[in-house]
């Protein structure tokens, strides 16, 4: 059995700068594998896809859950208000939130799940931003931490 051949320590420094030209990601040798190459894009092209469908999917849904409050709202100003489920702008938020949540199903489908999941909060995030807009809710500081 034969040793194993000693190396010179140039040579290990080389290999440190081999490892370091790498994309970590794809672990492709060479420039032009960065995140901004069109390279990139187009292994990426379809999570890039899922990412927006998620991030249109939640705003979909942030607006529906405030044209649904809205709808609530309206109906207790009236005197003698009919059942919230057959209201038409009820129906409508409720057809947007489907329509929103397709979106995101649609996504973890096409892209990773730990992209599109911390996604998730924007639809929290654009729900208390939108209600400020839309409902005239006052935004106090405790919401901004939260």
């Amino acid at each position: 059995m034969a040793a194993p051949a000693r190396t010179a320590p140039e040579d290990d420094a080389s290999a440190v700068l081999d490892e370091l030209s790498r994309n970590f990601t794809y672990w492709a040798p060479g420039p032009g594998n960065g995140s901004l190459s069109s390279a990139w894009y187009r292994r990426n092209q379809i999570h890039l896809f899922g990412v927006l469908l998620a991030i249109l999917g939640n705003l979909v849904i942030s607006i529906s859950l405030n044209i649904q409050k809205y709808s609530h709202l309206h109906l207790a100003q009236k005197e003698h208000p009919k059942p919230y489920f057959k209201s038409v702008l009820w129906l409508s938020g409720v057809l947007l939130t489907a329509l929103g949540e397709t979106g995101n199903f649609a996504a973890y489908g096409v892209a990773p799940i730990t992209l599109i999941a911390p996604l998730g909060c924007m639809s929290v995030t654009g729900s208390a931003i939108i209600s400020v807009i839309f409902l005239k809710e006052n935004l106090r500081a405790s919401d901004l931490l939260a």
